[in-house]
């Protein structure tokens, strides 16, 4: 599988692409030095990758080379030159190897930097209290992909620079919901937006899930269908199992799901909640927990650069959505 996880990208800047090659009896298979990949844009001119620049013509696949520190991962580096959709294939051309094949799709964006000063603050809907330490998105017009990210201060605010235009305007924080919001920019701007609290639940569901080439810990999460005020705690290990991961410079972790590993995709962004100690929380979507079902999750963590780290890296964990009994 496409082990880096990225799914948004920014136009103009390098991109890690990653392959995790294993066999169909799902063994790793390290020391290959016939693992390639290839990059097609999906519209327009010139949309082939030839592991240098795009060409109108589709080149000969682009050679991997195995990462220095894990065994049968494949790595290599590509630039996407326009906003849009790419589509990223890995294989191995030598058939006895067995090796299953990779696809994954990829969105990049226009990186959104510009000269109005936008001012969210975060509120709870009944004091007009500052929420601090809330999660603030601001989306493209669609909703879909992230354009700023950033964390709620003292006086649950958070300053963006954005170019004039119209936004999507996300908050998450523990204990509250919020609604998405239209966000208008036109030169310096001051949105609130405001959550409902409730009762957070107590305990959250926890799992523990290991980087590099660990394995995962304790990682079977049993929900119940609908019982959404529970949030998600991931705590995020090196790959002894033991040695936390600091957060303290990620840039962003999000946490998706997929029922059966190919269903639709439900999640989204975190909380980090305790960097230091690796800790994150997702709360769940008004709907993410409507359908009954074995599905297969994961962390991903955003480091600068862009760098991005998948808990777990060997193997998704699972989550149990049993039925209520009402």
């Amino acid at each position: 599988m496409i082990a880096s996880g990225i799914r948004a990208l920014i136009v103009g800047m390098s991109a890690p692409l990653q392959f995790d090659a294993v066999d169909d009896a799902g063994v790793s298979v390290p020391g290959s030095a016939t693992i390639v990949y290839r990059i097609r844009r999906t519209a327009g001119a010139n949309p082939w990758w030839n592991g240098a620049t795009w060409v109108a013509a589709e080149p000969a696949a682009n050679a991997m080379t195995e990462d220095g520190d894990f065994d049968a991962l494949y790595c290599d580096d590509w630039t996407p030159n326009l906003a849009g959709w790419y589509d990223a294939e890995c294989w191995d051309t030598d058939p006895l190897h067995n090796v299953r094949v990779g696809r994954e799709l990829f969105q990049a964006v226009t990186a959104v930097v510009g000269p109005s000063a936008t001012t969210i603050t975060v509120r709870n809907a009944a004091t007009l209290a500052p929420i601090s330490g809330a999660t603030v998105l601001i989306l493209d017009s669609t909703g879909l992909y992230v354009c700023g990210l950033a964390t709620s201060n003292g006086a649950g605010q958070a300053v963006f620079h954005l170019s004039d235009g119209t936004y999507t305007l996300r908050a998450l924080a523990v204990g509250y919901t919020f609604a998405d919001a239209v966000l208008t920019v036109a030169g310096a701007t001051a949105q609130n937006i405001d959550g409902t609290a409730y009762t957070a639940h107590p305990s959250p569901v926890v799992v523990v899930v290991c980087g590099s080439v660990g394995t995962v810990v304790g990682a079977i999460a049993e929900v119940v269908q609908g019982d959404t005020t529970t949030p998600l705690e991931g705590r995020l290990r090196e790959a002894n199992g033991t040695t936390v991961v600091d957060l303290s410079t990620a840039v962003a972790v999000t946490f998706r799901m997929r029922e059966g590993g190919t269903g639709t995709a439900i999640g989204g962004v975190c909380s980090i909640t305790d960097a230091a100690n690796g800790k994150v929380q997702y709360v769940w979507g008004a709907h993410d927990l409507d359908t009954v079902g074995n599905y297969l999750a994961e962390f991903e963590v955003q480091w600068p650069g862009p760098l991005y780290e998948t808990f777990p890296a060997r193997a998704p964990f699972e989550i149990h959505v049993r039925p209520e009994l009402g």
